[in-house]
């Protein structure tokens, strides 16, 4: 938790809510991530949806790691908030 900078570990900003959104609902089919160069999207992603889905890190550190992991390696992600259920 420590190596994080700071802005991922405050728990503020888009990436973090993108993290916390996936976590907390999943991604919506339309999700469109756009890879930093050289990034391979499909790996990254695996990547950060298997720090998500592991036991072992609390919430918290779940969260900053899989933000900046988000902002290491993508440009921008759209569309990744779930639509919201009507009433």
């Amino acid at each position: 938790m420590d190596e994080i900078p700071d802005e991922f570990r405050n728990r503020n900003g888009e990436w973090n809510e993108i993290a916390r959104s996936w976590f907390f609902f999943g991604l919506p089919e339309n999700v469109k991530f756009y890879p930093q160069e050289g990034v391979d999207p499909a790996k990254a992603v695996r990547a950060i949806a298997a720090t998500l889905g592991s036991y072992a890190p609390k919430h918290e550190h779940k969260e900053a790691a899989t933000a900046w992991m988000l902002a290491c390696w993508f440009t921008k992600v759209k569309n990744w908030k779930q639509p919201k259920a009507r009433r």
